[in-house]
């Protein structure tokens, strides 16, 4: 049985306590494990299960399976070959922009690189030892990032500046980016 210990700042504006908190993993899965250290609660089995068919489908299936479930859950009917946007189309989409918009993108994607790059030059291996508990910390690189960038009238191109641009700064090898269809 594993347990996995969570560190994190108790809740409210002013509080200055630390929070340990430790869960068992005993019957539930490592992925239904991660989601209660995030959100604190848990979520049923059945939604576990039916996540893990959707995302194993996905990884067996690839763009077949995609398609499927956008048309059963965005009611979309998306064809194989469109779901790739081409280096054209993202082309053309930007010379309908209006140049001032462009510019304020550009210029908010370059405070949030100054962000990140200081954050990336702020991370360093770090091992404590406190009462014969040894704490490790050890930033470890990833080789794919996948970025969701919500659709509809929370379409906001902030969302994929925020996802996107710490994996562009932390020289990720493959970033996603992924967006729900339109009717």
């Amino acid at each position: 049985q594993n347990r996995f210990y969570h560190l994190r700042r108790s809740r409210g504006m002013r509080s200055n306590n630390l929070e340990i908190r430790c869960l068992e993993q005993g019957s539930d899965s490592t992925e239904t494990l991660v989601v209660r250290f995030r959100t604190g609660s848990r979520i049923s089995d059945q939604v576990v299960e039916q996540t893990r068919k959707i995302v194993d489908d996905v990884r067996n299936s690839g763009d077949a399976a995609l398609v499927k479930y956008s048309s059963k859950f965005d009611d979309v009917n998306v064809k194989r070959e469109n779901i790739r946007v081409s280096e054209d189309e993202i082309s053309k989409s930007c010379d309908q922009i209006d140049s001032k918009i462009i510019e304020a993108l550009a210029s908010a994607k370059k405070r949030v690189e100054k962000v990140q790059e200081e954050i990336l030059r702020s991370l360093s291996s770090i091992v404590l030892e406190e009462e014969g508990c040894y704490i490790k910390y050890k930033p470890k690189a990833i080789e794919s990032v996948g970025c969701y960038v919500p659709g509809g009238r929370a379409a906001y191109p902030s969302s994929l500046i925020m996802s996107a641009v710490p994996s562009m700064v932390a020289n990720v090898p493959r970033t996603s980016v992924c967006t729900p269809p339109t009717k």
